[in-house]
């Protein structure tokens, strides 16, 4: 995960997990029509861990982003996108390079993933359904969406109290 850390050089986003990759090129002249997996096991973005994810990607035209499918099914969460990613493989090429984005549909995703982004929150359990759109440009990393919180806790360090939390709707 290391290369994709070094693309997106981001200060607040880390991932972790170990590659397993199949891609079929049947042209290298055109690379058109390219598709592939990427399986990738215990996959981890700074301290949330989401288990195994497996990222589709299919290239209709080698001068258009990439069309992407990601899954992730772990415990009781979901987490499914949909989106796309700038791969330049020949020049010139007119987007913005390695640029993304991906539209997800959470199901019981979990409240601790805002501890990723907010460093006085700890101690977070439950979660919601929602959507999030993860997405960059030119390089800067950007999160938006709508989650409810169906039924979770967590503490605000400095309060030293429990927060709980239900059926509330959250805008990132």
């Amino acid at each position: 995960m290391d290369i994709v850390n070094d693309l997106l050089q981001s200060h607040t986003v880390h991932f972790k997990g170990i590659i397993g990759t199949e891609i079929i090129i049947p042209s290298l002249k055109t690379f058109q029509d390219t598709r592939g997996t990427i399986d990738i096991t215990d996959f981890t973005l700074n301290k949330s861990h989401f288990g195994p994810l497996r990222i589709s990607f299919d290239v209709p035209d080698a001068r258009q982003p990439w069309n992407l499918k990601l899954i992730s099914k772990s415990l009781n969460q979901d987490l499914m996108g949909t989106g796309t990613i700038n791969v330049p493989v020949f020049k010139p090429y007119t987007y913005h390079p390695f640029d993304f984005d991906v539209n997800f549909d959470l199901r019981n995703f979990p409240l601790s993933f805002i501890e990723n982004f907010i460093d006085a929150v700890s101690g977070s359990t439950g979660g919601g359904v929602g959507n999030i759109r993860f997405y960059s440009e030119k390089n800067k990393l950007n999160i938006e969406g709508n989650v409810l919180i169906q039924k979770a806790t967590t503490h605000i360090d400095y309060l030293i109290v429990p927060i709980n939390i239900i059926n509330q709707p959250i805008r990132i």
